[in-house]
């Protein structure tokens, strides 16, 4: 909702302004692939959750849980990614609503059209509404759209869900992208301001409530709705994010590649510990962004002092993360919708169709990412202003 009502604001500046120069004459940000490899292997932990959820009951439910559930976690990841690359995408940023109007048009393109796209084919093929009564299925939909969250009430952190189930989460991108703009505003003292908006949300408004916690699944604390959203530990982890980008651009580094090394294996057990220990299991701070930020943190300063490994593969993962995280749930449900129509049952809970319909929904994921998701991005970016698109830095 934040970002909706920002993009609105944002558009109806456009004709008050000379141009969007926010970014103009902004040197290109090399992308890091270590990164992208990082939003790849979040993306297929999301996707193998779900995929898990076809052996419950079957002789490989506990390898599901153990190997394929925890997997839930890489949205954890993915928020504390997304703060650092907030920090990082705009480090040589003159702050000014241009900056702002300019990082809102970014994030619009970059984000809503996919996920639009994929929520309303999702919507049609999964016959929400057939038979239904039209009000209480397209007002979900229509909130999903536009990232408000359905029910302020509802289970915490998902709210809902939303339309397409993996939706939550891009409220809470949302919501930090508002806040992030908004702090563009305030020149050289934008990340003052940025993180003077994390503590206000995140510690001041829940200790003047009385519901201060850093547990995220903890429902109804607010008897105000909509704080249970904008106050919800789970927006902890895009401002941890943020303070790991600005270590990233600041002087800290390991003296030598040998403590970078150390550093890195150390912070990759704890994260492979965490990811696979029961007691750590779940979404927030205190569970998966304790052992994740820790790990982010160390890859990122490590990054500085050695190249961390990656391959072709893990970064083309990357760079179709965000179609694989949206599409893989669609190609699930159609997949499943094949196999029931044709007599297929027995096929359904098999450790091999685990693995089929997730080799399928890698290739999907790539042509919503050719066919949607790009040509989408650049069309939006070319509608406001056709030269615009070379004063922006590449999309990570």
């Amino acid at each position: 909702m934040w970002l909706s009502v920002g993009w609105v604001g944002c558009i109806s500046m456009t004709k008050h302004l000379d141009g969007l120069d926010g970014l103009r004459g902004v040197a290109a940000a090399p992308r890091l692939d270590f990164i992208q490899a990082l939003r790849g292997i979040a993306a297929v932990l999301v996707m193998l959750r779900h995929a898990g959820d076809y052996l419950y009951g079957t002789p490989f439910e506990s390898f599901a849980r153990s190997v394929l559930w925890p997997g839930f976690d890489g949205v954890d990841l993915f928020f504390l990614i997304s703060g650092f690359i907030m920090v990082y995408t705009t480090r040589n940023v003159a702050p000014s609503p241009q900056a702002a109007l300019s990082f809102c048009l970014r994030r619009f393109a970059r984000i809503w059209p996919p996920y639009a796209i994929v929520t309303t084919i999702f919507f049609v093929v999964s016959a929400q509404w057939f038979g239904a009564d039209l009000q209480k299925v397209l007002t979900p939909l229509l909130r999903s759209i536009v990232f408000i969250p359905v029910n302020f009430q509802a289970m915490a952190p998902y709210f809902g869900p939303p339309t397409l189930g993996v939706g939550w989460t891009l409220s809470f991108e949302a919501l930090f992208y508002a806040l992030f703009a908004a702090s563009l505003l305030f020149g050289r003292w934008r990340y003052f301001v940025l993180f003077a908006f994390g503590a206000a949300i995140c510690f001041a408004i829940p200790a003047a409530t009385g519901t201060l916690t850093l547990q995220a699944g903890i429902t109804g604390l607010h008897s105000v709705g909509i704080l249970n959203f904008i106050c919800n530990p789970m927006i902890v982890e895009f401002f941890v994010g943020a303070l790991i980008g600005l270590a990233y651009l600041s002087g800290l580094k390991f003296r030598s590649a040998e403590a970078a090394w150390m550093a890195l294996i150390m912070a990759t057990a704890i994260a492979i510990f965490g990811h696979f220990s029961p007691v750590w299991h779940g979404n927030g701070p205190t569970y998966a962004g304790i052992y994740y930020a820790i790990f982010f943190a160390v890859c990122a300063i490590s990054s500085k002092a050695i190249k961390i490994p990656t391959s072709k593969a893990t970064v083309m993962l990357g760079d179709i993360s965000y179609s694989l995280y949206l599409t893989h749930t669609v190609t699930f449900f159609l997949i499943h919708k094949a196999f029931v129509s044709m007599g297929y049952l027995s096929e359904l809970h098999t450790l091999n169709y685990v693995i089929f319909v997730s080799l399928i929904s890698l290739v999907v994921a790539r042509i919503c990412y050719l066919a949607i998701e790009r040509p989408s991005e650049r069309a939006i970016l070319a509608l406001f202003r056709p030269r615009l698109k070379a004063h922006f830095m590449p999309t990570t």
